[in-house]
Order: structure tokens, then sequence, then C-alpha cells
């Protein structure tokens, strides 16, 4: 009698009888002796284990938390109640990975020792490996992370939660290993330029699959799809809080600017006219470093001609705004109703205080280097240009200096 045959029937009768029908049938085990059929019962079971634990893993970990939290915020009664199951889930995402790794590990490894009794220890060890790798992690894997993804993970929350307390006194102490060694995961978050690259790839995708034979729910009308404008609005307010005044301002080389002992004469009224801008930047007497105000054109309706700038009533006193400053800073500023444009220098500090000195002219650290308007931004927000009723005739005008950004 062989010796692994005298050793199995140590150990238990059904082994025994199992076993002595394998030797004598050449490695294979007699599929007709009822005894056989609970470990092919085994075999099926740790398969479908290591499959099920494979694909919850990676179903579950793959899942976008970020999306889930936005999902939670703004989807339907449906999906709002499934984010926060799975958010709960995931919550501890280490006691969540060891609870399946080790699910995985035990059914893995049983699965060879039902094999062991049906069929040779070649062909065992051949099936054990075929098995597990299809069966086990690759179709499990594209049945999780497919397209139905979502259903299945919800479907199975309540059995993750059933093996989490089964596996817990394995599984705590790991994860709580993990925790110190590896870290905390924390959530993802996106930058100002990621966030605007995602919202670009997310028209372009969207709008590819429209074109497919059956798109998605998501975008199956045309208005699903985010607008060439909307993306570029997108993207324009988020890099307003990157963007400096100075990378935006009109230079004082290109503004237009009128004097403010200028006489509102018929020759002056024409020529602002002509000029279009709304609002205008007044320096005081011949000195152009020294801009005190702002002429507010539609003022200029109820007054009379041969009155003096200083006379008139239409002068306002501008915002003042380092070169420096975010685009944001300044909006804020435009907000408040104060003004709508903006005199730009590199030390506005020290400007005002020339300024409140008179008649000083501001060394050039200080002096002002250009305008900003609130129409300038905008323009950045809409990444495009805006015109009015008078812009196409100003732009066939002979106008050699313009303050293209005054409203």
């Amino acid at each position: 009698m062989p010796l692994d045959l005298v050793y199995f029937v140590t150990f238990t009768p059904t082994c025994t009888y199992a076993r002595v029908l394998k030797t004598m049938s050449d490695g294979y085990a007699d599929y007709d002796n009822p005894t056989v059929f609970p470990y092919v019962l085994g075999s099926l079971v740790c398969t479908a284990g290591v499959g099920m634990a494979a694909g919850i893993t990676l179903g579950y970990l793959s899942l976008n938390v970020m999306k889930l939290k936005i999902k939670l915020e703004t989807g339907t009664p449906e999906e709002k109640h499934a984010s926060t199951t799975l958010l709960s889930l995931l919550k501890d995402r280490h006691l969540f990975l060891s609870t399946f790794v080790v699910c995985n590990v035990i059914c893995s490894e049983t699965l060879p020792i039902f094999l062991d009794e049906l069929i040779p220890a070649w062909l065992s060890i051949v099936l054990s490996v075929t098995a597990v790798l299809f069966f086990g992690e690759m179709l499990p894997a594209a049945v999780m992370t497919g397209p139905h993804q979502m259903y299945l993970v919800t479907v199975l929350a309540g059995f993750c939660r059933f093996c989490i307390i089964i596996f817990y006194p394995i599984a705590g102490p790991l994860g709580w290993m993990l925790d110190y060694l590896v870290g905390i995961q924390e959530d993802d978050l996106l930058s100002r330029s990621e966030l605007a690259e995602m919202v670009r790839l997310t028209r372009t995708i969207a709008y590819r699959r429209l074109e497919e034979p059956d798109p998605p729910p998501s975008v199956k009308r045309s208005d699903d799809v985010l607008l060439t404008q909307e993306v570029n609005m997108m993207k324009g307010v988020l890099s307003l809080a990157k963007q400096t005044v100075e990378e935006l301002m009109i230079p004082m080389d290109k503004v237009y600017m009128v004097s403010s002992d200028q006489v509102l004469d018929e020759a002056t009224l024409s020529a602002i006219d002509r000029i279009g801008h709304s609002r205008i930047p007044v320096f005081k007497n011949d000195n152009k470093n020294i801009i005190t105000g702002f002429l507010l054109v539609k003022k200029l309706i109820t007054n009379k001609e041969g009155v003096s700038l200083n006379e008139s009533g239409s002068v306002r006193t501008p915002l003042y705004v380092e070169s420096s400053q975010s685009l944001f800073e300044v909006l804020d500023m435009f907000q408040t109703g104060k003004a709508h444009i903006a005199i730009v220098s590199n030390d506005v500090t020290k400007l005002l205080n020339v300024y409140y000195a008179n008649d000083k002219t501001p060394s050039p650290d200080c002096a002002p280097v250009g305008i900003l308007t609130i129409e300038d931004i905008f323009k950045a927000i809409l990444q495009d240009q805006i015109y009015d009723e008078d812009d196409r005739e100003r732009t066939t005008s002979a106008n050699p200096v313009s303050n293209s950004g005054i409203e």
C-alpha cells in the first residue's frame, strides 16, 4: 500500500475513500462516488470567492471619491443614497482592502487542496492558476469596473459589510498597520489648471460620444454637451486668480486722456465722441503722470459748452491698484461701485503720497504705468472680445491712440 494512502487512512474515512479511488484511477477521482461532490463544490466556492474578492477590491477602490461626493450633492435620490452607502464603506479604505485581500488569499490557497482530491497534482496546479487568472482576476475585474460598476457596487454593499465584520479580527490589525506605515489617503484635489483641462476634456469626450450610434444617457441630447463658450468662461474664471493686473492692463502710451484744464468746447466734445469710451482718465494741468480722476462721459449730456472739466462736475475719483495684484482682488474692488476704472502703479502707496503732496511729479518707480477697466476683466473671463454698437465704426476711423479696454 502506498505511503500517501496509509497517511490518509489515519486522517478521515471520507478522504481515505476518495484517495483510494483517486489512486486506483491513475490520479483522477471516481466522480460517480457521492463523496467527491464536496470537493467539487469546495473548488467552485473557492474560485467564486477569489473572483468576488478580487472584483470587489478593484471595483470599490477604483471609485472616484470626489465624484461620489459630487453625486451626493447633485445626483438623483437614488444616486445620493448609493453615494452615502459607498462613502461610508470607503471611509476606512485600508480596512476594506485588508478584508478582501485576506478573503482572496484564503480562497486561492484553499483551492488547490480541493482540486488535489479530484485530479492529478500537475493538473491541479494548472487549473488553480488558470481558473484564478481568468475567473478570479480578469473576468471579475472587467465586470466590476465596467459600465454597470455603480449598480454592482451598490448591490454588493451589504455583502461587503458582512465580510468586514467576519474578517475583522484579522483585517482590522492589518488595516491599522497600513494606516501607520502608508498613511491615511486624502481626497484628490484638482488644481485650477487641472480643473480647466477636465472641463475641456469633458466637452470633447461628450461631443465625440454624442456622435456614437448609441450614446450614453448623460449625452443623449446635444444640449447635454458643454458649449464652447461655457468651457471658455470656466477656463477664464479659473485663470483669474493667477493673472495679475500687469498682464491685462493697457499701457499708458496707448491710453487716451484729457487734461483737467480742458475746455468742453465743440472740438473737445467731438473728439470724446469719436473716441467712444464711457470713461476717460483725467490728468492734472499738463502733467500726464498725475492722474487724479476720470471723466464719466454720460454726465456731459447735461453740461454746457465752454466750461472746463474741473467745473463740469463730470470727473470722478478712480481706483488705484498695484500692478502685482490679482484680477480677483481688483474685481472685488470694482464690485463696490466706487469706480469701474483703475490706475495701475508699481507702488500705489508712494504714488498717492506724491499726489497728496500736490504738484509733485511721481518718480518712475511709482508713476502710473497703465489702466485697467472692469470690461478688461470681463474679456478675460469670456476669453473673447466684447464689442458695442460703435466698435465696428470706430475701428475703421483713424485713431492712433486708444484705450481699447475702456467701455
